[in-house]
């Protein structure tokens, strides 16, 4: 896997006061870090671990919340589906 450009900025945790329909919005957008680094080419583990981390301490506190499988866990889509029903 290529190593990302040097300058490529990592998104901004994703804010959950306020109007969290729209903060998610603006992190999913942001998101395209994921292409961007192309992050997409790795492992399940690194994709997930990379956007949990990302997200910020409170995202990773609602994500600990959610009643995912093991399997679910590791599956990207999962999560992001996971957190936009939250939104």
């Amino acid at each position: 896997m290529a190593a990302p450009p040097r300058q490529l900025p990592i998104p901004r945790p994703l804010i959950l006061s306020a109007n969290l329909t729209t903060n998610w919005k603006v992190f999913k957008r942001d998101w395209n870090y994921e292409i961007a680094s192309k992050l997409r080419s790795g492992t399940a583990e690194i994709r997930v671990a990379t956007l949990l981390s990302c997200s910020g301490r409170d995202a990773m506190d609602i994500f600990d919340g959610f009643q995912l499988t093991e399997e679910q866990n590791n599956d990207m889509q999962e999560i992001l589906d996971a957190f936009e029903n939250t939104a």
